[in-house]
C-alpha cells in the first residue's frame, strides 16, 4: 500500500523529509512493491540530489558575498552524508553543531570528510556544561585533533575556565 509505505518513510527518515523541495511519490502497485529498504534508499537518493542543487544554488548567491563565510547548522539534517555535500557542493566553510550528540557521528567518521583544503572547522554553539559532556568534548577533541578544529561559544565566564582546565 502507497500510504503504508510513505509513513514508513517518514518514520525511517525522520528530519530528512523538511526538505525545501516537495516530496514525489510513485504509485507503485502491490505486484511491483520493493522492500521497505529499497524504498528508503530510493528516497534517500532523491533526496541528496535535491539536497546537492540547493546547496549549488546557496554556493552561487554566497559568491556575490565573498566576505562572508557560510557554516550551515547541522541540527536542520543531522546527517553525515549531508554535512559532506555541505563542505565540498555546498561551499561551506564549516559547520555549526547545537549539542556533543550532533558532533560525535561526525567525528566518528571524520576519516569519510575532504580535508584537501585542511582542518574541518566544527562549532559548538551551546555550552557545553558538566563534567561528564566536558570529558565528551575533550574525547572529541582528542580524536579529531589532527583533522578539526572544533570551537565553542561561551556565554559564562565559569564555563569558559572549565574548559580551559580541560587542559586540551
Amino acid at each position: 500500500n502507497e500510504l503504508v509505505v510513505f509513513r514508513w518513510l517518514v518514520a525511517f527518515l525522520g528530519p530528512l523529509t523538511n526538505h525545501a523541495q516537495p516530496l514525489t511519490f510513485v504509485s507503485i502497485s502491490p505486484s511491483d512493491a520493493v522492500s521497505p529498504l529499497a524504498a528508503a534508499h530510493a528516497f534517500r537518493h532523491s533526496f541528496k540530489v535535491g539536497a546537492a542543487q540547493d546547496m549549488n544554488a546557496m554556493s552561487e548567491i554566497m559568491q556575490a558575498h565573498p566576505t562572508v563565510r557560510l557554516r550551515p547548522h547541522v541540527k536542520t539534517h543531522k546527517c553525515v552524508e549531508i554535512s559532506k555535500l555541505s563542505l565540498t557542493v555546498g561551499g561551506a566553510s564549516g559547520l555549526c553543531f547545537q549539542v556533543l550528540d550532533e558532533l560525535e557521528p561526525h567525528i566518528k567518521r571524520i576519516s569519510e570528510f575532504d580535508k584537501s583544503k585542511g582542518k574541518l572547522d566544527f562549532m559548538l554553539t551551546s555550552s557545553v556544561v558538566g563534567p561528564i559532556k566536558l570529558k565528551r568534548l575533550k574525547d572529541l577533541i582528542e580524536l579529531s585533533e589532527d583533522t578539526a578544529l572544533i570551537s565553542v561559544l561561551v556565554d559564562d565566564v565559569a564555563n569558559l575556565r572549565q574548559l580551559v582546565d580541560l587542559e586540551i
